[in-house]
């Protein structure tokens, strides 16, 4: 089933909303706008709708504090209490009904998870799922644990399993589960499930432990898995269902909430729908990158700057300059006005990876922030992204334009002196060097290495390292100035003629923490990338003021 249009009425914030034109090929609905202006009470009048007994339930609750949290006026309390049938208008949702769709198709997650660790040593019927109000804690690892042992054990004694392995079963018990751990994270493996006779919980591969154990994860770890787990666990009983998630971002840095969502959007197929309540802005990159590639699958609703005393009407907000940037006011609640650096400088690399992550912005912030603290390097995408204005650079532009100078920077790869220009004239800066290594491994970095070990007498073997090492670069076909193809032998070379210890494990880490700091504001390669990058770029951000 997939909602089309809704009606709520003299429900907490509303006195007589609508929502209408919700389109069918909508696989996520997105509901934006600050905290208080509504949109969990959205949730909560479907937690009420979905249910077959929803007139018992408002008869049943045995406190008027209980009535007055969902009830806006008090003259409606009065005439439930007097039981008048006009409660039963609160909420009326028109849905596209396909062939196994039906009302009770809703499946709730609240804001406020609280399971910060759990073991398992008996074994219990699982309760229900749904949760009252919004405002409550919903304690779902637990709950999901035992889930996944019940599976395990009817699966033991269904006759049509005889022939499968323990290997076989155990994939089809969590083989997703540890699929979409692995798209989210990194440096995060779901090993397996201890037994629930043995203290059982959850155990996870990370960095060098292969057993840590769930309440040893950080609380955006947990609050990540968590999600990923409720919606793999009751994706089979809740199918074509409405899933709805307040706050999916609570406890989840930004760069992670965005994978996130994304795996959730995927693990929703068929005629499921995904909604969502946010004010973040990593869910609203994410909700508005899937929507680009995908027309049609993301709807937004704006709940912001609304008066929902009066009837209102909302309808799906189309992703324009002015909405968008609406948005992220939102997400931002004023705060790119605030704090937003003078020079943005979007260079090549990607937030998300794992050896070179965020790997070019990190070596130009380190080497300039002290002399340029108002310039801040981040991540935009590939050369081709930046040269077509990528994603990242749009939403900056348009967030930040009347505070910061949001400028691109590529390296210099194989482009010819025209390109070169050509590119200078849209604002996009090109390094004089073929990438980022060239600078780090320079002559007088390699120089000040070995003077800083005291070992200045291996000078010309260094040296020599670094051409031998490029001389079997371009025998496997790389252009002769290609130092990144030959990073990794110019890092094991080095570390084994200077004894190196402590230095970093790979090449990555030995450029980033070893030779990124030897370019200090002394020597020449510094002046050097000063005025081939920096002088130009405060040139033409002068211009613009």
């Amino acid at each position: 089933m997939k909602i089309k249009n809704i009606q709520i009425r003299n429900f907490k914030r509303f006195t007589d909303l609508k929502i209408e034109g919700i389109p069918e090929t909508a696989k996520m609905v997105v509901l934006v706008g600050p905290n208080g202006c509504g949109k969990s009470s959205v949730f909560e009048a479907f937690n009420y709708w979905q249910s077959s007994n929803f007139s018992q339930k408002i008869h049943q609750m045995n406190s008027s504090a209980q009535k007055e949290y969902f009830l806006k006026q008090r003259a409606m309390i009065e005439q439930i209490d007097n039981h008048s049938e006009y409660y039963l208008d609160i909420c009326k949702i028109e849905i596209y009904l396909h062939q196994n769709g039906n009302k009770s198709k809703f499946y709730f997650r609240t804001a406020y998870r609280n399971d910060p660790g759990f073991s398992v040593n008996t074994l219990e019927a699982s309760g229900g799922n749904n949760t009252l109000a919004f405002i409550e804690n919903d304690q779902r690892v637990k709950l999901n644990y035992q889930k996944i042992i019940k599976r395990t054990i009817d699966r033991l004694y269904e006759e049509d399993n005889n022939s499968k392995t323990i290997k076989k079963l155990r994939e089809e018990l969590i083989g997703k589960l540890q699929q979409s751990v692995q798209n989210v994270f990194s440096d995060l493996i779901l090993n397996n499930i201890k037994a629930p006779l043995e203290e059982g919980t959850f155990y996870f591969k990370k960095g060098i432990i292969d057993h840590y154990n769930y309440k040893n994860l950080s609380s955006g770890e947990k609050a990540a898995f968590d999600l990923l787990l409720d919606l793999i666990i009751n994706l089979d009983e809740y199918q074509g269902a409405l899933f709805l998630i307040d706050e999916p971002e609570v406890h989840i840095h930004t760069n992670l909430q965005g994978k996130v969502i994304e795996e959730m959007y995927k693990l929703i197929e068929g005629e499921g729908q995904l909604w969502i309540t946010t004010h973040s802005l990593g869910v609203m990159m994410k909700a508005k990158e899937l929507s680009l590639k995908d027309p049609g699958s993301v709807a937004f609703l704006d709940f912001d700057q609304y008066d929902f005393d009066q009837a209102v009407t909302l309808r799906p907000s189309p992703i324009d300059r002015v909405v968008w940037q609406k948005f992220m006011s939102v997400a931002l609640d004023g705060l790119e006005t605030k704090l937003a650096p003078e020079i943005i400088v979007m260079c090549e690399g990607s937030l998300e990876g794992k050896s070179r992550f965020n790997f070019d912005a990190e070596i130009y912030t380190r080497i300039f922030q002290n002399q340029y603290p108002y310039i801040t390097f981040i991540s935009g995408g590939s050369s081709k992204d930046l040269q077509q204005e990528s994603l990242q650079f749009k939403i900056l532009s348009l967030v930040l334009k009347q505070q910061s100078k949001v400028l691109r920077l590529i390296d210099r790869d194989d482009h010819s002196d025209q390109k070169v220009e050509e590119l200078q004239k849209q604002e996009i800066f090109v390094t004089s060097r073929r990438a980022i290594e060239n600078y780090l491994w320079d002559n007088e970095s390699i120089e000040k290495l070995v003077k800083h070990h005291d070992k200045i007498k291996l000078l010309s073997d260094a040296i020599a390292i670094k051409e031998t090492a490029r001389e079997e670069s371009i025998r496997r076909g790389n252009v002769k100035d290609d130092l990144k193809s030959a990073s990794g032998q110019i890092y094991d070379g080095l570390k084994k003629l200077l004894n190196l210890s402590r230095c970093g494990n790979d090449h990555i880490t030995f450029m980033r923490d070893t030779m990124c700091p030897l370019i200090t504001p002394d020597t020449k390669l510094y002046k050097e990338m000063e005025r081939d990058i920096i002088e130009p770029i405060l040139e033409c951000a002068s211009s613009k003021q």
